[in-house]
């Protein structure tokens, strides 16, 4: 293919997007602070904390019992850190 770009290139475009991708979900994340957000809770990480997933996709942790696993709940965004929220339960 003879338009085709270099590899180098696509390569530093590929970093630039994975990075402002990143930079973004971060910003989201932190706009999710105070906010009350329905998670369905999926994972036990163990130590009592469960794992879940928010309606807009985001990653929740929340300390709470493994009872919960499996369910939706409503939580309190309480910090965001690297993308991922942790909250406690409302």
């Amino acid at each position: 293919m003879p338009d085709r770009v270099p590899h180098d290139v696509a390569l530093a475009h590929n970093h630039i997007l994975r990075d402002l991708s990143e930079r973004k979900r971060d910003a989201f994340a932190a706009r999710m602070v105070g906010q009350a957000l329905e998670v369905v809770l999926q994972t036990d990480e163990g130590d009592g904390w469960l794992l879940g997933v928010t309606d807009n996709y985001l990653q929740l942790r929340v300390q709470t019992s493994a009872e919960l696993l499996h369910t939706l709940v409503a939580c309190e965004v309480i910090a965001s850190t690297e993308g991922a929220l942790v909250g406690r339960l409302r």
